[in-house]
């Protein structure tokens, strides 16, 4: 499972059948077992009590039952589960998914969103293909399903792929390092508190990225004067840190046939270009929509879909 969550990027249908399904199949089928006889058993089933809406209760034999059940397993066991039920790679799946929500399997199931290690296939990429109930007691998770309802599924695409360019650029976020990049791409820079949606845009994170960007600006625009007044365009390079990502894009956007002083202009044109991007932070309507799926690695095609397909069709 570590190698699922670190390093694979195909599907968990696929990464099961090719390395998992000869020793790991049984397995799942006998935990389906388990919770199903516990689930169906007449003797722990009885008597029968029904809530308001006339839905059967777990009774208090069921549960404890249930809770010995999950004693037994580890978090990386639970982990294995949390992907299975959520795989069309065994025909009790579905029956298996709906018994962990009723039960509450995922109550003990820890967070994975800060794994620095786990960053492929986290838990919190596909979490809300469950309802909350397989998580309930579990205050971390139940906070996961409480801020994800700030993805808004109308944003125009290309309105929202667009914010998170602007973001980008100023490096309120960051690319990942993942060789995959096509779906988890960016994260928080690690300079600006990233908690709570709440602190995303707070004058204390604007303040921070700001003065970086105007220290840059200042420095290298000082520097360019320096080598015009001693005509020394070839010495450009020496001063910029190639480690500098402010530098490195200036740097894809210089010509050097060009004089220093158009460098000048340029280096200016971008941060003013940069300061209309911090103006309008306040304005930018899907901000809790990025800052949500930035922070638990959720792709908006694949949720936005999901979300989508389980909403009832309209009554004719």
């Amino acid at each position: 499972i570590i190698l699922f969550k670190a390093h694979v990027s195909v599907s968990w249908e696929a990464f099961y059948k090719a390395a998992f399904v000869d020793y790991a199949g049984s397995y799942f089928r006998v935990c389906y077992q388990i919770v199903s006889l516990i689930d169906s058993s007449e003797i722990l089933r009885n008597p029968v009590f029904y809530d308001e809406n006339n839905k059967e209760l777990i009774t208090f034999q069921q549960k404890k039952y249930f809770d010995i059940f999950r004693a037994t397993l580890s978090q990386y066991e639970l982990e294995a589960i949390f992907f299975n039920c959520l795989s069309d790679s065994d025909s009790i799946n579905s029956n298996f998914k709906a018994l962990v929500e009723k039960y509450s399997l995922f109550e003990s199931l820890l967070m994975d969103e800060s794994r620095p290690y786990e960053v492929v296939n986290r838990l919190t990429h596909y979490a809300y293909q469950y309802k909350v109930e397989a998580f309930k007691g579990n205050k971390y998770w139940g906070k996961y399903f409480e801020e994800i309802k700030n993805i808004s599924l109308s944003v125009v695409v290309d309105e929202l792929e667009s914010a998170i360019k602007d973001l980008e650029k100023i490096e309120f976020i960051l690319p990942s390092s993942l060789e995959n990049k096509s779906e988890y791409k960016y994260i928080f820079n690690q300079k600006i508190n990233y908690q709570d949606l709440g602190s995303f845009f707070s004058p204390k994170n604007i303040k921070c990225i700001k003065e970086d960007m105007e220290s840059f600006y200042i420095k290298h625009i000082n520097k360019i004067k320096e080598l015009e007044d001693q005509f020394l365009i070839s010495t450009l390079n020496t001063f910029i840190s190639p480690k500098t990502s402010f530098t490195e894009k200036i740097q894809n956007s210089l010509f050097f046939d060009l004089p220093l002083n158009v460098y000048i202009d340029k280096l200016k044109q971008e941060k003013d270009h940069f300061d209309k991007i911090f103006d309008n932070l306040s304005n930018m309507k899907c901000a809790p929509t990025i800052f949500t799926l930035i922070k638990y690695g959720i792709s908006y095609t694949e949720y936005s879909e999901y979300k989508k397909s389980q909403q009832s069709p309209p009554k004719p």
